[in-house]
């Protein structure tokens, strides 16, 4: 056991102990500094202890251990008292209220009460097994609600579309792994209840190898001649089909023409003209096959075609 004990007219103080040795001084018992070196048992282990009061208002109490020798001595301070401050581990001059250098274990629940932030962590190393309630201020509940996540677009791999935006009445279409598509030529009209799309519309499978199966072409551009391609309107070989086409210049030249066509295996296409009623004002309308089972359609250069198959192959 070591006991300490101060004198009251100076900074001088005596260790009381079995086995305990006064060593060395240092220093003076001046105000300004003074130590006193003790050991046990004779060994160059001991304590050192000593004021420093180099100045009047802060002055520093120091305990800490002392190895080497009594010339050469190494001195590893433990505890350090100044201006109300502790420090421990080699703080020699403690600026919190408790200042240590080096790990620390506490066995116990340790209580913070602060208006202010509980602890600050100086670095972004992940602190394992640590068991926090919020993040960001929020818990859990904050993050299960989808009506939060107001950032980022979810990609089709994760469930999402893959866009932030639709443009209006487009109607999304699947593009692989890729963002959905969407295009002006596939839209619905929510006022009339009304899909409209421009282009080629098939009902059934795009290359069916049996049954039944209907395709539609859109206007196309003005134009004295209009090829409607084999595999557009007929599909495959072995097919048949009623084709509908409609001429129009938008104004006072118009048409109609249904035609009959047979697709037979190895063979050009074969055409039937059942009517064909157009105005007096249109002065070109006919329609024919090629060697390549294309249809031509001729018409003035002021007007366009659409058209409808109706067949099975």
């Amino acid at each position: 056991m070591l006991a300490l004990s101060f004198a009251n007219d100076d900074s001088s103080f005596s260790v009381i102990g079995s086995n305990v040795q006064h060593v060395a001084d240092f220093g003076s018992s001046t105000p300004m500094a003074f130590a006193r070196y003790f050991a046990q048992n004779n060994s160059n282990i001991g304590y050192i202890m000593g004021v420093s009061n180099m100045n009047d208002t802060a002055p520093i109490f120091t305990i800490g251990e002392l190895s080497g020798t009594e010339l050469n001595p190494t001195s590893a301070v433990y505890i350090s008292l100044l201006n109300g401050n502790v420090g421990i581990g080699g703080v020699l001059e403690p600026t919190e209220t408790l200042q240590v250098a080096g790990n620390t274990t506490i066995e116990g629940q340790l209580t913070m009460s602060t208006t202010s932030m509980p602890f600050i962590i100086d670095n972004s190393i992940l602190i394992t097994n640590l068991n926090a309630d919020l993040l960001d201020g929020q818990d859990g509940s904050f993050y299960r609600n989808v009506t939060n996540m107001n950032v980022g677009t979810l990609s089709v791999l994760r469930g999402g579309t893959g866009r932030n935006s639709v443009p209006d009445g487009q109607i999304l279409v699947g593009n692989g792994s890729s963002a959905l598509s969407a295009s002006s030529n596939l839209t619905y009209d929510n006022a009339n209840s009304e899909f409209i799309v421009k282009g080629t519309v098939s009902l059934g499978p795009k290359t069916p190898t049996s049954g039944p199966f209907m395709r539609q072409k859109d206007w196309d551009a003005a134009s004295t001649s209009h090829v409607l391609l084999f595999e557009d309107y007929a599909l495959g070989e072995n097919s048949a089909g009623t084709l509908s086409v409609q001429v129009s210049n938008k104004n006072n030249k118009i048409a109609n023409i249904q035609c009959s066509f047979l697709k037979p295996q190895g063979n050009d296409v074969s055409l039937s003209i059942i009517s064909q009623h157009r105005t007096t004002t249109l002065i070109t309308c006919s329609l024919a096959s090629s060697s390549s089972s294309n249809i031509n359609v001729s018409t003035d250069s002021d007007c366009s075609i659409a058209w409808t198959v109706v067949g099975a192959l």
